[in-house]
């Protein structure tokens, strides 16, 4: 394009009269023209300049992006063959903890004769350990699953909070009482589009965390914040707990982390339960914000964006070796 601009300006346009050929003034115009001619010449060089290193460099982020792309592939594929390995791996753990555990209660019931109290003490101690094998296992099982839920399309329904949390509270109603925790729920009822299962494990899961890291004798809180204005609502447990430093907050939800202070608390603690939590939320598309002051608790809120409609107030409370009951 400035090749033709020059061309015309210079060669087409100006037309020298015969009178002034032989002034002094055409050397001059001959000297501008050949000025345009070297200007025309060098821009046609420098545009031929440009466009080759950019086309260069073209070729080259494509081709290291097609590299990318392989080794993007690769990573995914690395990464099914070792989930698969693990679950498989999961499996075959599973049945000879199933087994051992079975033999245990045969001995522990007298099926293989008398046993003395240091031998049911001993077994005891193995079934709790195989017990939190066990646990792992589960957890691990479901972590592939809920993972694997992120590649494929799941089904979202329409579904009430209260009947949740009912299931929820009635699973873990045990192992509050084992701890004589109290559960003091008072919660605005709210319909939102979720995976039922999925909602349920995670609610599961953040509410057992509230048990097991809470004080013998303590209570946990379990409310809810509706805002009826832009559709959302929120689900917040609240324990008084040994809590959580805030250099381990943002490591809490990583696979296989315990803080430290968690591990001396629960010896058990697999370091999972969180990371479903999030795996979870990522699938059903909540958010989750974490509070904590080391030993005065911690606060988990679940947000819900686009509720459907909320309902009446509902105000109860589990109590220590009694019944939960929402309703």
């Amino acid at each position: 394009m400035d090749t033709l601009v020059i061309v015309i300006e210079n060669f087409l346009i100006t037309q020298t009269s015969l009178s002034i050929l032989m002034s002094s003034h055409f050397s001059l115009e001959s000297i501008s023209r050949d000025n345009a001619v070297l200007w025309m010449f060098f821009l046609d060089i420098l545009f031929f300049v440009v466009w080759y290193v950019v086309s260069r460099l073209s070729l080259t982020v494509r081709a290291h992006e097609r590299h990318l792309l392989d080794a993007y592939k690769q990573i995914n594929q690395a990464q099914v063959e070792k989930d698969q390995y693990a679950v498989l791996m999961t499996h075959q753990l599973k049945s000879p903890l199933d087994a051992i555990r079975s033999k245990i209660n045969l001995i522990k019931g007298g099926y293989c004769g008398e046993a003395s109290a240091g031998v049911n003490e001993a077994l005891d101690k193995i079934d709790n350990r195989a017990q939190s094998m066990s646990s792992l296992i589960l957890d691990l099982l479901r972590l592939e699953r809920l993972k694997d839920t992120c590649l494929n399309t799941a089904v979202f329904k329409s579904v009430d909070i209260q009947t949740i949390l009912q299931k929820c509270i009635d699973k873990l109603t045990p192992v509050a009482n084992s701890k004589h925790v109290v559960l003091n729920v008072s919660i605005d009822n709210f319909v939102c589009k979720v995976i039922p299962d999925q909602l349920e494990i995670l609610l599961e899961n953040i509410i057992t965390n509230a048990i097991i890291y809470s004080h013998d004798n303590a209570s946990i809180e379990i409310t809810s914040e509706v805002n009826q204005l832009n559709r959302s609502a929120s689900i917040i447990i609240t324990d008084h707990g040994i809590g959580i430093e805030n250099k381990d907050l943002p490591n809490i939800f990583n696979e296989y982390f315990y803080s430290p202070r968690a591990a001396m608390h629960n010896k058990a603690s697999s370091g999972i339960g969180l990371s479903i939590v999030r795996i979870a939320a990522e699938n059903n598309k909540l958010k989750i914000k974490v509070t904590s002051e080391p030993g005065a608790g911690t606060s988990f809120t679940i947000i819900f964006n686009q509720i459907e409609f909320s309902l009446e107030k509902k105000e109860t409370q589990l109590v220590s070796l009694a019944k939960f009951n929402l309703s």
